[in-house]
């Protein structure tokens, strides 16, 4: 099947439509099939056996789940890198 690299998002309470997400992790392509738009990077994290991001508090507030996401701005050009909470930052 062709791999999406965008999920849409739902509103208004409706179910999130699931699909293929294409992530990259240390470096490694991966393919999430029929991601779960539910699912946190930290709950992916340690289901493909990473365990080096702990869950603290689950809030987002004492930062042991922190990641660093990189991703390319809009203008096609330009690498940013973000630091996020993987607790509470959807994988998709």
């Amino acid at each position: 099947s062709e791999v999406k690299e965008k999920i849409m998002t739902g509103s208004g309470g409706h179910a999130l439509p699931r699909g293929n997400v294409v992530v990259y992790v240390n470096g490694e392509r991966r393919v999430i099939e029929n991601a779960d738009p539910k699912m946190t990077t930290l709950a992916y994290l340690r289901s493909i056996g990473l365990t080096g991001t702990k869950n603290g508090c689950s809030e987002g507030g004492c930062s042991a789940c922190c990641v660093v996401v990189r991703r390319v701005k809009t203008d096609g050009k330009t690498v940013e890198c973000l630091s996020v909470n993987s607790c509470l930052t959807p994988i998709c």
